[in-house]
């Protein structure tokens, strides 16, 4: 069964990964399923495999924390922009699965429009064994990322809506709400 995700250990997570590339490191997020010990079955665990010893990593471990602002400064400043936007977003079920809750405790509601690429291109792509950014990205044929950074996550996931819609519409406009989003 799972379970929803302990926000700030994924907003730890995905802070730690920029410090992290070029060392050969590899993060992993996973549920403990374990009751007892005073964890409950929501707990999660970051597992780090790493070709360097972990006390040559921990300097950059600390620098990155102590460097990041924290989840609520992050949102109060993104919520503006987000507010009236619609949203291209992929596999939005799961980062809105965060993304709403964290919002909520601050007081703000995210009640707008959402494409999803990955609906998208199961429609689009019908039978594919996978659906991430970078299977996707091999299938239609744009060039292998280099780094799994926020912005380049973005420009993949626009480069992938553009070429589905177009799969899609034959180069007929027509709306994301038509092609069902």
């Amino acid at each position: 069964m799972a379970t929803s995700l302990d926000r700030d250990k994924e907003a730890v997570l995905r802070a730690l990964r920029p410090y992290l590339e070029g060392t050969g490191t590899r993060l992993f997020l996973f549920g403990s399923f374990a009751r007892g010990e005073g964890r409950q079955a929501s707990d999660l665990d970051l597992a780090l495999l790493s070709p360097v010893p972990l006390k040559d990593l921990m300097p950059l471990l600390r620098e990155a924390l102590e460097e990041a602002p924290s989840l609520e400064e992050v949102l109060e400043k993104a919520y503006p922009l987000l507010a009236d936007a619609t949203l291209v977003i992929h596999n939005a079920a799961f980062d809105l699965g965060f993304l709403r809750p964290a919002l909520e405790d601050l007081g703000y509601r995210l009640e707008n429009p959402v494409v999803d690429s990955l609906r998208l291109a199961r429609r689009g792509l019908p039978g594919l064994r996978r659906y991430g950014l970078d299977a996707l990205s091999e299938v239609l044929e744009l060039p292998r990322r280099t780094c799994h950074r926020a912005l380049e996550d973005v420009e993949r996931t626009l480069a992938v809506v553009h070429e589905v819609y177009y799969m899609l519409t034959s180069g007929r406009p027509r709306t994301l709400w038509e092609l069902g989003r």
